[in-house]
């Protein structure tokens, strides 16, 4: 029997196999097989199933895959040798080992082949599929070590390794190391830099700091003042300081101006100030205030050049540049705004120049004055939108028929062409001659009884 080991999972295997003719006494192969041939019948099973498979044999071309293809290979060279291509169920991972069996054609010896499932691959020359190896070859970057002086390789002179650098510095820099791992270091190097545990400074032991890891220090200066000129360091973060200090700078938290007590400010950290001055000028002199964004004052202010966010609680003299938008309140009057405006969200008493557009319900019916709104200010095409507006006014002559539709219907009884007259129908087209507008059936006295009419 055939015995085959491939990878577990393996796709688009080709098998070489064998099939001798059971009528030779010499053991000779048996050709002309196809995977049609009569009572030919193929399966495989799996370790883990519980009943055999059959593999549905297909055609195929020597030395291509097919899933279950099966082809004579050379009949007169390699008589009885065969290709089979697996089905890629059989190989699939869960299984250690797959069963195949050929059987039933004319002179044809049974043909077992059992395949082993590993989870090595012995066709894998440089680290045999295990992934826990690297999978480049040695004395190549990220390979095994191995004894040598190549790349990535361990120089090694009976049974010992040489080291030519420790921590990138040549060891004909290193003049001592007299430990390993958990021992006290007593190293010399030049130009390298180590971990070490201090346990003593200039020949006196370090005292065991209060917080592991933070070395207790002993100051000499401070901002480079000498401490001897420190009179007075009383905090750590988070307290009250008094200190004093030659020519340096100290972070405080003032509770006292001038011996009397801060109050605290409305936003924290912003402390709030009653200013006497503005830029040298009694506050009691100044008329005009340059605004900042967010600047509020319910005052009477001369000008304003900035920009004013808030509310005005009185009067606004005169607005020489352009508004943008208006979005909150102006409780006294506005003289004039020269410029133009936005958007005003808020109600408008009364507009002399011209606005640029009016929301819906914008303007109440009782706020038009007399010749308000003339027919030389009105736009075409408002006069237009007027128009189709009332002529499509629903049930404007009676219920169900809008003015347009009722002048249609006048139009055709009086201007467009009629048929039937002699009949019991009469047709009535439309003007332009497209559609009967109206139908009516009418008795032998020419009364109608019965109309039908077509609007659109």
């Amino acid at each position: 029997m055939a015995k085959l080991q491939l990878v577990t999972g393996t796709t688009s295997y080709i098998a070489q196999v064998f099939v001798q003719d059971s009528s030779s006494t010499t053991g000779a192969g048996l050709t002309g097989l196809a995977y049609n041939t009569g009572s030919l019948t193929a399966y495989y099973h799996r370790d883990t199933d519980t009943t055999a498979t059959a593999i549905s044999l297909v055609t195929m071309t020597v030395g291509t895959y097919t899933s279950s293809g099966f082809k004579e290979i050379d009949s007169t060279n390699m008589p009885g040798w065969y290709q089979l291509c697996p089905p890629t169920g059989a190989l699939a991972s869960g299984a250690k080992s797959c069963a195949i069996h050929l059987k039933g054609a004319t002179n044809m010896a049974p043909l077992p082949l059992e395949i082993e499932l590993t989870a090595t691959n012995n066709q894998d020359g440089v680290h045999g599929g295990l992934t826990c190896l690297p999978n480049t070859a040695v004395t190549t970057n990220a390979s095994l070590l191995t004894s040598g002086t190549g790349t990535d390789q361990l120089s090694v002179a009976s049974g010992l390794i040489n080291v030519g650098k420790i921590n990138g510095i040549s060891t004909g820099s290193v003049t001592t190391v007299s430990a390993v791992q958990g021992t006290t270091i007593a190293p010399t190097f030049t130009s390298a830099l180590m971990k070490v545990d201090v346990t003593d400074w200039n020949a006196t032991a370090v005292a065991n700091p209060a917080t592991a890891g933070i070395p207790e220090v002993n100051i000499k200066n401070v901002n480079n003042i000498s401490a001897s000129s420190v009179t007075t360091v009383a905090a750590v973060v988070g307290t009250s300081i008094a200190p004093t200090f030659t020519g340096s700078l100290i972070k405080s938290d003032v509770t006292d101006w001038n011996g009397t007590a801060v109050s605290a400010p409305a936003t924290a950290g912003i402390p709030e100030v009653n200013e006497k001055n503005i830029n040298n000028v009694a506050t009691t002199a100044v008329t005009t205030v340059k605004a900042v964004q967010g600047l509020t004052t319910a005052d009477t202010v001369v000008t304003v050049s900035g920009n004013v966010n808030g509310n005005v609680g009185g009067s606004v003299g005169s607005v020489t540049g352009a508004v943008g938008s208006v979005t909150g309140n102006v409780g006294g009057s506005v003289g004039s705004v020269t410029g133009a405006v936005g958007s005003v969200t808020g109600a408008v008493g009364s507009v002399t120049g011209a606005v640029g557009s009016i929301g819906p319900g914008g303007i109440a019916a009782a706020s038009f004055a007399a010749n308000a709104i003339t027919s030389s200010v009105v736009a075409t095409s408002q006069n237009n939108a007027s128009a189709d507006a009332l002529l499509g006014r629903t049930d404007g002559v009676e219920t169900g028929y809008t003015p347009q539709a009722s002048l249609r219907l006048i139009l055709s009884a009086s201007a467009a062409k009629l048929s039937g007259a002699a009949t019991t129908t009469v047709s009535i087209r439309d003007v332009n001659d497209t559609v009967d507008r109206i139908v009516a059936t009418v008795d032998a006295s020419g009364d109608r009884t019965a109309v039908v009419l077509t609007t659109t």
